[in-house]
């Protein structure tokens, strides 16, 4: 069987639906009540380290763009800049950061500074 594109409710959206039914019942509004905050809490808190990880891959990519003065695979960027980063990260960064482009020389990955 397929299924259409459908949107899936979220737990906030769910609980939202469930107080509409239990406004008699103190407990169980109480407890939705007290759910909700706690998700809206913890979004916020992922939202709050995602702006930090994404300032600070900013500043490793500008210090990537510094010494990159020719192609360079992911292994030289990390001993010209000295970090303490993974070829993993430093990766991802340099795919995901906007100000990089990619190309392969023989079987080999170069990054560049995007003009």
């Amino acid at each position: 069987m397929i299924m259409a594109n459908t949107t899936k409710m979220t737990k906030v959206q769910a609980l939202t639906a469930i107080l509409t039914y239990v406004q008699d019942n103190a407990d169980l509004t109480a407890f939705c009540t007290h759910e909700i905050d706690l998700l809206n809490k913890k979004s916020t808190k992922s939202a709050e380290k995602s702006a930090e990880k994404t300032a600070a891959y900013a500043e490793t990519a500008n210090t990537f763009k510094a010494v990159m003065t020719q192609p360079m695979t992911v292994t030289d960027i990390i001993k010209a800049t000295g970090l303490d980063i993974t070829n993993q990260r430093a990766t991802y960064i340099l795919n995901h950061v906007d100000g990089f482009t990619k190309s392969k020389v023989k079987g080999v990955t170069l990054y560049t500074v995007a003009e």
